[in-house]
Parts: structure tokens; C-alpha cells; sequence
């Protein structure tokens, strides 16, 4: 993962800026105050997102009332979570990601299934 670092960067405006093209595709006809942002734990990465957007004088894309945390999601089943295997690079932020959406994914499906 630290390989990568230094191929193809952007500088942080840049970033953020394409971050809000892609969350304003995802967001579609619906309203800033409809889409979840999910952390792990919020606070930290959404938290380091809303500082960078903060010292680039951008504004934040999302409402502050629809940041999630998946500590708290994982909370539930959290053996669900010890079983995922990891996609990809471990500490590679996209296979992250994707690991912390498969897992999600499948506890907050057995949530809705009521088992």
C-alpha cells in the first residue's frame, strides 16, 4: 500500500474536489441530507476529511447529521467482521473499503433477515 502513495497523487484540492463529483453522482436527485457517510470510526476518517475540507475552504458535501460509524454497525455481529477475509492489500485504503463494505454489507443484511 505504501507503494502506491507516491504514483498518480493529487494534491488535496484536487482530491476532495473529485471526492464531490463522485458523491454527487451517488447522491443523484436526492438531497445532501438523505446520503450516509460511513467512518471507521466516523471520527477519524470523516473527521480528517472535514478538517481537509475545512483548510481548502471547501465545503463539506455531506450533512452533519448523516455521518455513520461502522464500530457501531460491527458492534452488532461482530463475528461477522473476525471472519471477513481481507480483499486485496491489507492497509490499501480502496481494499479496505472493500472489506469494510463486504463485512457491512452482511451485518446489516442479517439485521434486516431478523436473525
Amino acid at each position: 500500500a505504501r507503494k502506491e502513495i507516491g504514483v498518480d497523487a493529487v494534491d488535496i484540492q484536487t482530491a476532495l474536489l473529485d471526492f464531490i463529483m463522485y458523491f454527487k453522482e451517488i447522491q443523484g436527485d436526492n438531497k445532501v441530507t438523505d446520503i450516509n457517510v460511513w467512518g471507521n470510526p466516523s471520527t477519524l476518517d470523516l473527521g480528517i476529511m472535514s478538517n481537509a475540507f475545512e483548510r481548502t475552504k471547501i465545503v463539506t458535501p455531506w450533512h452533519y447529521r448523516n455521518e455513520r460509524d461502522l464500530r457501531t454497525l460491527v458492534a452488532f455481529y461482530p463475528e461477522i467482521k473476525s471472519t471477513q477475509k481481507t480483499i486485496g492489500v491489507l492497509h490499501h485504503p480502496v481494499d479496505d473499503c472493500k472489506t469494510q463494505i463486504a463485512y457491512a454489507k452482511a451485518i446489516y443484511s442479517k439485521l434486516m433477515s431478523g436473525k
